[in-house]
């Protein structure tokens, strides 16, 4: 495993930066997203949503915007170059022994995803030369060599057309052999050395970037490399908590290596601009709480939604035969959980012996679906709940809210007709009806006088947001999945009120750089 490194805010945006005594070696370019905010490096990709270093995990990355994914590298029997975590694939594919022991073929034709669930059961190792098409122009590959053929390496690399988004890291002597066979031109990350003999070393290696240990990771540090042209790295991912990586951003470091990069980017935005306070002109509503992180609708995923600073956390709720609640988006227990069939022929005691995460990931294993009072109980008091009454009675629905003192922090979404009962139960309670019209807010404005309206996305202009507030109508949407961040930073713009997203990420970068009118 690699350590920390940081890098200045000119090597960072591409920029010349000032030639130094004993400079390191080549940039390592432009990033691909626009960010004042440190580089972050996924280990293996997402390797918490899907199994490390295939090409799911590196999309998701790539998706989230990124700036680095890290993959380790071995030699297959027939001296090819395969991204792989272990010498040996057992309990990681469908094969056995040493990856040394079998060809590519061999190799890549192996299940390397069932082991973390069965919806993987079609992801491959991926060779390096794959791993290199796959990243290109979209993300920057930290290759981690365990076991390479330099001049092969070299090869790859240059044959990809990858660039200077591309570093190796490897022991001295490797990265020695590296940098001469590629004249120079292939950016190196090496181990920081300490003391008085940092510029020997330096200028000896040429390193683009330094892995530092945490406890080493000062501003101090940071300085002494920088002014040699010299990026630092900072591994938080052995205790990834919000204090060591606010401590990683104080001393200047320019790239985070984190097991958990979807919190350290929102941790070191939050940490940049007072955008992320409670008084921001857009709230975030967390869809299904934060289902791309964790298993859709859990306590897990209202915890990731927490961490990710979600205003509200919208959960789906269904009906027993026996009249229990439980958090389900669909109406059958086949795609999320060990179990089949409808909700609503199903017992409250068989859904409480059901596994509502192995569907999702092996880390996820032995989740329980959440009993609505249970998840209620223990609702986090900064969050609001956005609920969506898929299969829940007005009246059952208003005593749950009522019970746990949820009232006054609770928005439902559901039609007119639903929603009129549950007024009429208790008016306290916000309602959320969707609209497909501008016209359709002036009659449910009467109707019902609802807190806001779920407004589709095409619906939401900054006509439509000053009608609808002239109304007295906030304005919620759910963000189709495709949008990039400007998109939304155009729906900033609009005025709107609530979006509710699946790419948490996505929205918090929009919110870095401000809207677009």
């Amino acid at each position: 495993m690699i350590g920390s490194f940081c890098v200045t805010a000119a090597l960072l945006l591409g920029a010349p930066a000032e030639p130094a005594q004993g400079a390191g070696g080549p940039s390592i370019g432009r990033r691909f997203i626009e960010s004042s905010q440190p580089q972050v490096v996924a280990p293996g990709g997402y390797s918490r949503q899907a199994p490390a270093n295939t090409a799911r995990p590196i999309d998701l990355a790539i998706a989230d915007g990124l700036d680095w994914v890290e993959v380790e590298v071995r030699r297959t029997k027939d001296g090819q170059h395969v991204a792989f975590d272990a010498d040996k694939i057992d309990n990681l594919t469908s094969g056995t022994g040493a990856v040394r022991e079998h060809t590519l073929a061999e190799l890549t034709a192996l299940d390397a995803g069932s082991w973390f669930a069965r919806r993987f059961a079609d992801a491959r190792i991926l060779s390096l030369a794959q791993c290199l098409e796959l990243t290109k122009d979209r993300i920057g590959l930290i290759v981690v060599c365990r076991d390479v053929d330099p001049e092969v390496l070299v090869r790859e690399i240059q044959a990809s057309g990858v660039g200077q988004r591309v570093l190796i890291s490897a022991d001295d002597a490797t990265l020695r052999r590296i940098g001469e066979l590629s004249e120079g031109k292939i950016p190196l990350l090496a181990r920081g050395q300490a003391g008085g003999k940092i510029k020997s070393w330096v200028a000896d290696l040429k390193p683009s970037v330094v892995a530092v240990d945490f406890p080493d990771a000062s501003a101090e540090v940071c300085r002494e490399f920088h002014a040699l042209n010299v990026s630092v790295l900072v591994d938080t991912t052995s205790e990834d908590k919000s204090d060591r990586w606010q401590r990683a951003i104080a001393a200047n470091a320019d790239i985070v290596r984190t097991n958990l990069p979807e919190e350290f980017v929102v941790c070191a935005i939050g940490q940049a601009t007072s955008q992320l306070a409670t008084n921001r002109s857009v709230q975030y509503a967390a869809h299904r709480g934060a289902s791309r992180y964790a298993p859709e609708n859990t306590r897990l995923s209202l915890d990731k939604a927490v961490r990710l600073k979600a205003d509200y956390v919208e959960i789906d709720v269904h009906t027993t035969s026996d009249s229990g609640f439980f958090l389900l988006h669909d109406g059958t227990l086949d795609r999320t959980t060990n179990g089949h069939g409808p909700v609503r022929r199903s017992t409250s005691e068989s859904l409480r012996g059901l596994d509502a995460g192995s569907w999702f990931g092996l880390p996820y294993k032995k989740t329980p679906v959440p009993e609505l009072d249970e998840y209620l109980a223990k609702f986090p008091p900064q969050t609001q709940l956005y609920f969506d009454a898929k299969d829940i009675t007005p009246e059952a629905l208003a005593a749950a809210v009522a019970r746990h003192g949820l009232v006054e922090r609770t928005i439902v979404y559901q039609g007119p007709v639903y929603l009129e009962k549950l007024r009429a139960i208790n008016a306290k309670i916000r309602t959320l009806p969707p609209v497909a019209a501008q016209s359709h807010v002036d009659t449910l404005a009467k109707r019902i006088q609802p807190y806001g309206v779920d407004a589709k996305w095409t619906l939401v202009t900054r006509e439509f947001v000053d009608h609808c507030h002239k109304l007295g109508v906030k304005v919620f949407s759910d963000a189709p999945s495709g949008l990039d961040v400007d998109a939304y930073r155009r729906a900033l713009a609009t005025g709107i009120d609530v979006i509710q997203t699946d790419h948490p990420l996505r929205l918090w970068r929009a919110i870095e750089r401000g809207p677009i009118e």
